[in-house]
């Protein structure tokens, strides 16, 4: 599902191959990298014009409906209005998956005021000071 009226633009579950690709944009916004053997299996990623464009992981807790959005990253050469749109669709498919697996509460935190403020605009609500957490309850 993808929540932007691009139909180029499209969510796919991530593979391991695509981690190469995400690996280069963490560099690149020199962030560390996050080991591949960390990452959750439940994966996200964004197709623009057939190429990735953004890419987030969930987390999702064993014995009730929590997931934790983590690990967003997006290309980091494409301009501030496709990154915009890319985050939107990326949110689309995650929100996707926790309705597909009856998750009713996703949360995630960050410590980038950009994408803080991506996240507010987008209706998660900032629950403590200093790295910035959010909540959506559906």
């Amino acid at each position: 599902m993808c929540l932007v009226n691009n139909p180029a633009m499209t969510t796919r579950l991530y593979s391991p191959m695509d981690y190469r690709t995400v690996k280069r944009w963490w560099t690149l916004h020199g962030v560390q990298v996050v080991p591949k053997n960390v990452l959750p299996k439940c994966g996200v990623v964004v197709v623009d014009e057939g190429k990735l464009v953004a890419a987030g992981w969930l987390y999702l807790d064993n014995s009730v409906g929590v997931a934790w959005a983590s690990w967003i990253v997006s290309n980091p050469t494409i301009p501030a209005i496709r990154t915009v749109k890319a985050l939107k669709c990326l949110l689309g498919g995650i929100e996707a998956v926790c309705k597909s697996l009856d998750y009713g509460l996703l949360f995630t935190m960050t410590n980038r005021e950009a994408l803080g403020r991506f996240f507010v605009k987008e209706g998660f609500a900032p629950s403590h000071s200093g790295t910035q957490y959010f909540r959506r309850i559906k």
